[in-house]
């Protein structure tokens, strides 16, 4: 086996990467035990050409406010970027935003191009997905879940337990007071900063000039998604699914897997929390679970097919460290070069 070989199956053999992995096929496995799988693949195989351009066209328009969110809360950071490094840190981490923590690989990729602090401009992701949290959660509290009675409530107590603990975060020391110091005396030396870093920039965008946009942003290209969520679940064989009902089941499963923060792959996790919201109004297992599969192939699909030839159009970027005229990096990368 080469080096190169043995680096990939240690990387995999990680319990953070192995142990999100051996769920998401679990879960899948429940998913396929309660259903009739040759129904599932059948009903799937039945979205037409259609179907799949109107889910892809709707994709695009996700990307694209999604995008223009991200640009804003870097902006508002003082991080003003060219769209061509924006967009193509943004799209590489859509195409891997299904595996643990992917959503970050877009930090990553802005510091590998000198271009801002991965702690500092991961304020503005984790905000993107604090709205969006705050978004679904909203919606279940609005619409609540049929025969879940428990929905709404839980809901409401999240979405106030998230309010009250931000604040405290934000309007006191209690985190470099408590956990900073002690983060030192085990020795990790480099953490502290970071969390100091990230802290700073979410009191930075902690203001109504900056959630509000952001937030109408989120709720719109959330509408796009469960707007292709129900026409293609239409497309596997449900013609009465409502966009009522798309959103509904979308914005639990959606809920469920950003109140696991990102800990478990989504994989397997919308799947099988989307399976139960559709079976509560009244779909069976198959046809609910060939709701779930046919959006994500689709979903993915499109998001895949934007993402990638734009990235790989774009790719010049990352080896530009170099900031162009009128680009205004992040100060803690001017500072450090």
């Amino acid at each position: 086996m080469s080096g190169r070989s043995r680096r990939g199956w240690r990387l995999l053999l990680r319990p953070g990467i192995l142990l999100p992995l051996l769920l998401s096929a679990a879960l899948l496995a429940f998913a396929f035990s309660i259903s009739n799988l040759p129904q599932v693949i059948d009903r799937v195989g039945e979205i037409s050409f259609t179907t799949i351009a109107l889910g892809f066209g709707l994709a695009v328009a996700y990307l694209v406010l999604k995008c223009i969110e991200f640009n804003l809360l870097l902006t508002r950071l003082g991080i003003r970027l060219s769209w061509r490094r924006v967009i193509f840190a943004y799209a590489v981490a859509e195409m891997t935003i299904a595996i643990p923590a992917g959503v970050y690989v877009q930090n990553y990729i802005l510091g590998r191009m000198r271009s801002a602090g991965f702690a500092r401009s991961s304020a503005a992701t984790t905000v993107g997905l604090i709205i969006e949290l705050v978004v679904v959660l909203l919606m279940l509290a609005l619409l609540g879940v049929p025969t879940w009675t428990w929905v709404r409530p839980t809901a409401l107590a999240v979405l106030g337990g998230l309010v009250l603990f931000l604040g405290i975060l934000l309007t006191t020391d209690i985190l470099p007071g408590r956990l900073v110091p002690w983060l030192r005396r085990i020795g990790l030396e480099s953490l502290p900063r970071a969390l100091a870093d990230m802290t700073k920039g979410l009191r930075q965008l902690a203001t109504p000039r900056t959630v509000i946009p952001a937030m109408l942003l989120a709720a719109v290209y959330l509408s796009a998604l469960a707007a292709a969520f129900m026409v293609i679940g239409r497309g596997t064989g449900a013609p009465r699914f409502s966009y009522t009902e798309a959103v509904t089941v979308y914005a639990f499963s959606l809920a469920v897997t950003l109140l696991m923060a990102g800990i478990l792959t989504q994989l397997g996790v919308i799947e099988v929390a989307g399976l139960g919201a559709a079976m509560t109004f009244g779909y069976g297992p198959s046809a609910a679970l060939a709701m779930m599969i046919g959006f994500r192939v689709v979903w993915l699909g499109s998001i895949w097919l934007a993402s990638g030839p734009t990235a790989w159009l774009l790719r010049d970027v990352l080896h530009d460290t170099e900031p162009a005229d009128g680009e205004q990096v992040d100060p803690a990368m001017r500072s450090s070069a």
